[in-house]
Order: structure tokens, then sequence, then C-alpha cells
């Protein structure tokens, strides 16, 4: 097992400090839940065009847990596949969002 030093959050998508959060990260990429949910991400983010996706929106429209879709979104940024569009708009909760969109050089 990895050292899990402190909490925050790794490129794997675990919790630094949580041996249970690296079990379950390490067994979702195992399985290919990752890549699938990945798959499904971008697909919404590339049917949502120009306009984009809170992660709220996001998760309805790829059908993907709030977590996955966070990691999965993290995932998608780092790889430059998806790109924050300095746009926020309110959730349901009227809460403000950050809106990401699929990177121009990815369509």
């Amino acid at each position: 097992m990895r050292d899990t030093g402190s909490c925050a959050q790794t490129e794997l998508g675990f919790l630094k400090g949580s041996p249970t959060s690296l079990m379950a990260a390490e067994q979702v990429e195992e399985e290919g839940t990752a890549t699938a949910g990945r798959a499904r991400l971008l697909a919404a983010y590339e049917k949502a065009g120009s306009r984009g996706l809170t992660d709220d929106e996001a998760r309805t429209a790829a059908r993907l847990h709030y977590n996955a879709v966070r990691f999965r979104r993290r995932e998608l940024v780092r790889a430059l596949q998806v790109v924050d569009s300095t746009f926020r708009r309110r959730t349901k909760a009227r809460k403000w969002a950050t809106v990401y969109r699929i990177a121009t050089w990815v369509r």
C-alpha cells in the first residue's frame, strides 16, 4: 500500500491520509469504471458544446454520481480535454458554479 501522507487529493483521485479512499480509487481504476466515466463525461461535454456544463449539470447529463463527476472532470482537465470556460452559472441550489466546456482543440 502507498504512503497516504496528509489529507489532499492525488492524481489517482483519492484522499491522502485515507487508506480506504486509496483502495477505492485503485479498485475503480482496475475495474475500468474510471475510463467509462471519463468517456461518458467527455461525451456530455461534447454534446453541451460551447454552453458547457457545471458539475451538477454534468452529473445529470452523464448519469454519474456527483463525486465521480468531480474526479473524472479533474482528470479530463489535466488531460487538456476539458477547460474552465471562465463563466459561472447558478445551480439548482442557487450557488455559483464553474462552467466547464470541451477544449476547442478536442472538437
